[in-house]
């Protein structure tokens, strides 16, 4: 299977690909992870790769992805190439726009999205979640349980071990919220 996980820097992206890669390792899997950064840090396109029990490069070819997440709507768009045509996409719903760039310079982008893609709106996500600083821990409740369900244990037991243990009670219930969403 081949994950892509696909954002701008600063929602946690590369924490999603950790916590999803270790734990993934820790069940016995072979995992290749690869992480494309840019500009993250300026809020930047931001590209993790998963490539589990298969063979194969580090980065993904054209088609090749059995399941995207997006946690930033454009940046699901501009990676939806590499989706297989019987893969799967979750994508939140929300744009975020370069620095120095409004809601206004947009206004003639027409979003066309793919069949395939499962878009979330802000307002459909905070109806479960409280606080949006876990948004990226709801979508890896949606990734593990549509690719790998049995791994919840084990990603928990990761989030244990990297999340601040101030912050670890929201993400561990935005993750089972996230898990358990039927949207």
């Amino acid at each position: 299977m081949n994950v892509m996980i696909a954002g701008v820097g600063g929602q946690g992206a590369v924490l999603v690909t950790r916590l999803l890669g270790e734990a993934l390792a820790r069940s016995g899997k072979k995992v290749l992870a690869t992480e494309s950064l840019g500009m993250a840090q300026r809020g930047g396109s931001v590209v993790s790769f998963l490539r589990i029990e298969e063979e194969g490069g580090p980065l993904p070819g054209e088609e090749s992805i059995d399941f995207l997440l997006a946690l930033e709507l454009v940046e699901g768009l501009r990676n939806i190439s590499y989706l297989k045509s019987e893969g799967k996409a979750v994508a939140f719903g929300k744009v975020i726009y370069p620095p120095g760039i409004g809601e206004k310079d947009f206004s003639v982008l027409k979003l066309r999205l793919p069949p395939q893609m499962k878009v979330f709106l802000e307002e459909e996500v905070l109806k479960f979640i409280s606080d949006l600083k876990t948004i990226n821990i709801f979508f890896l409740g949606i990734l593990v349980k549509n690719t790998y369900p049995d791994l919840a244990s084990e990603v928990l037991k990761v989030m244990e071990q990297v999340i601040n243990p101030r912050k670890l009670e929201a993400n561990v219930k935005s993750f089972w919220q996230g898990y358990n969403f039927n949207g």
